[in-house]
């Protein structure tokens, strides 16, 4: 089962990136993941294809980043940026 959450705050670990069937993919293990009711985690982060060219630019190691993302068998999956910062970009935009 994946739950979809919206992370607090990541401060990455060492990135490493690649391509797997041809998509590529970024890895930063030992990064710390701040959950509101957990408190801090050491959990690899994940993004893939389209999430990653999302997050491409804010996705380096050692950055603290607002993400959309969740939670996988340990591991943490993001899909995009954080929903708030998602606005503030259309709203710029817009005008």
């Amino acid at each position: 089962m994946q739950i979809k959450v919206t992370l607090g705050t990541i401060k990455t670990g060492i990135i490493s990136k690649g391509k797997d069937a041809g998509k590529a993919y970024a890895s930063a293990e030992g990064s710390t993941v701040h959950y509101k009711t957990k408190g801090d985690k050491t959990r690899t982060v994940m993004a893939f294809a389209e999430s990653l060219d999302k997050v491409a630019d804010i996705f380096v190691s050692g950055a603290v980043i607002d993400v959309t993302a969740f939670a996988n068998k340990g591991s943490v999956v993001v899909t995009g940026p954080a929903r708030q910062k998602v606005a503030a970009e259309d709203e710029a935009a817009a005008a």
